[in-house]
């Protein structure tokens, strides 16, 4: 058994092969902080939190001490109250019990696996995942999942091989809106052996949408290699409910085994014939964010981030060190969270940021109550936009900082 103070840790793993060096296979290194007198971990779980960090190109990880209070963090920090994601995904898949239909987690939202693992505990959800990327789903295939379902259509010859070599190692489907894309898939496919799953997704203002789609459906049945599953319906403003009822009837009259599947959280409450669909793809609800929880109230902020104030340079005006690189604001600004420790709170109005920083705005008399070092949590605009900017969360559980848990999507866009 090793003592072994933190500043010390990173100097032990300071190669690529820290364990070959080390000699200490199987020991246990004890840390000591301030905060908690002592946490074991073994040396192998030390090493993989190192390949954490030395494979981290984005967030430089600086290691902290498991028990501390998530307030000592260092900012920004990406932080997932465990608890409430958790009863977020109870609380959306009670809603789905409810419309008698079953989830299909949309993982790109977060691109964690360890959320996905979560979703998947949910008494209406299914044993499947839906990515935006092959890259995605290839980081998924050690789940053991039934099914994957990949949104994005390959359309480079190098993405349709990695396509295929996926589907021999679990079932994949695949959204197209072109019949050229099936034709593509057929051209490439490496033996008779091999299967793909085709959902068709309906170009909502073609005015040959019908034919398009029927014409997809009969080059798969066509093909030993290709089979036609069903449709894509994504939440629009431009296709009217009664045009997506009218559509699902066509095509079960002539494909009676036909998936149909709705992408969009809000289907669960808005789909006027739900019972139609079989299948939600939906991603947010374990972490909701602003305009996410005007439209479901009932789920909790679960994620948010952590940043610090740096300084007050006017009597109305403060700085955190959080900006677009933090938040990732193209769709909008975060809000501040109110903390019952800083009732000050109440009163910040995020105005603008920049890169790196925010400026925030806040009633002249609540200057004093205001500590530069102070820390305040944000709620961002969008979840999928902010996860994309870091490369690990803070797992907290009633206040304690539990564990790092890193973004395994993140950056998988081809």
């Amino acid at each position: 058994m090793v003592g072994l103070p933190h500043k010390e840790l990173l100097q032990l793993f300071s190669s690529e092969t820290p364990i070959k060096q080390s000699g200490w296979i199987g020991t246990t290194i004890i840390l000591y902080s301030p905060e908690v007198k002592q946490l074991s971990y073994s040396l192998i779980e030390l090493y993989r939190l190192w390949l954490f960090i030395y494979n981290t190109h984005m967030e430089q990880l600086i290691f902290q001490s498991l028990g501390i209070k998530y307030y000592d963090l260092d900012t920004p920090a990406l932080l997932i109250d465990v608890d409430l994601l958790i009863s977020n995904i109870q609380k959306f898949n009670d809603l789905a019990e409810t419309a008698d239909i079953s989830i299909i987690p949309y993982s790109s939202i977060h691109g964690s696996k360890d959320i996905l693992k979560y979703q998947l505990q949910g008494n209406k959800t299914l044993n499947r995942a839906c990515t935006n990327s092959i890259s995605e789903a290839e980081e998924l295939v050690d789940l053991g999942l039934q099914k994957l379902t990949i949104k994005s259509t390959p359309i480079s010859k190098n993405q349709i091989q990695r396509l295929w070599a996926l589907s021999q190692n679990t079932h994949v489907d695949v959204v197209v809106t072109d019949p050229q894309h099936v034709t593509n898939f057929q051209q490439a496919c490496p033996s008779i052996g091999e299967s793909l799953g085709i959902i068709i997704q309906p170009v909502s203002q073609s005015p040959d949408r019908e034919k398009s789609i029927i014409t997809i459906i009969e080059s798969c049945l066509s093909s030993p290699n290709i089979q036609y599953k069903g449709l894509l319906l994504e939440e629009s403003l431009t296709l009217p409910k009664e045009d997506y009822s009218s559509l699902i009837k066509l095509i079960r009259s002539k494909w009676p085994e036909s998936e149909i599947i709705a992408l969009g959280d809000l289907s669960v409450k808005n789909l006027q014939e739900i019972h139609l669909v079989d299948y939600l793809i939906a991603g947010c609800y374990p972490i909701p964010d602003i305009p996410y929880l005007v439209n479901f109230p009932e789920l909790s902020i679960s994620a948010s981030v952590l940043s610090q104030i740096i300084s007050k340079p006017t009597r109305e005006h403060l700085v955190i060190d959080s900006g677009h690189k933090t938040f990732g604001t193209d769709l909008g600004i975060p809000s501040v969270i109110h903390d019952t420790e800083h009732e000050y709170s109440r009163t910040l109005k995020p105005l603008k940021f920049s890169a790196e920083h925010g400026a925030i705005k806040f009633d002249e008399d609540q200057f004093d109550q205001i500590t530069v070092q102070d820390k305040i949590r944000l709620l961002p605009n969008s979840m999928e936009l902010c996860f994309n900017q870091f490369d690990m969360m803070r797992f907290v559980q009633s206040d304690t900082f539990i564990g790092y848990k890193k973004i395994t999507g993140r950056g998988l866009y081809s």
